[in-house]
């Protein structure tokens, strides 16, 4: 049983996201295939703010009620420049592929290293020329 190249390209991206992120414990079950309608475990709640950099310029696939919708994760900032904790908040910028317009909301995303999960989205403002949508990442403890 051989390897097609699609599979061959897969595994090798797959192979390529994990050595570029030793260290991030979930990356062994991200890579699922067998993954259903419902959200993975929360690896929102382990993601930091320097994990989420790698991921700039990456596609999330985002399920909307108007279907399949793809999201490149444009920029990841500290939503407090001061801070140094390693649980920081954090934002993350996604730019829809194409034209959209979903209301704020949460969306299961979709990310081939990342797996399944829930994010709350908010849209920017109806006269921002490039639409873009944010989530706050935030991992305050009391």
């Amino acid at each position: 049983m051989g390897i097609s190249r699609r599979g061959f390209f897969r595994l090798s991206t797959m192979m390529a996201a994990a050595s570029a992120t030793a260290g991030f414990r979930s990356i062994a079950w991200a890579a699922d295939d067998t993954a259903t309608d419902a959200p993975g475990p929360d690896i929102l709640a382990r993601l930091s703010l320097d994990d989420a950099k790698f991921f700039v310029g990456s596609v999330f696939t985002v399920h909307a009620p108007s279907g399949i919708l793809h999201f490149v994760c444009a920029k990841v900032t500290a939503t407090d420049a001061t801070s140094t904790a390693p649980n920081q908040p954090f934002a993350m910028r996604f730019r829809p592929q194409h034209p959209t317009s979903l209301k704020q909301g949460t969306y299961t995303f979709e990310h081939p290293v990342l797996g399944r999960f829930r994010l709350f989205i908010v849209p920017s403002g109806p006269d921002v020329p490039h639409r873009h949508y944010t989530a706050i990442i935030n991992h305050a403890t009391s």
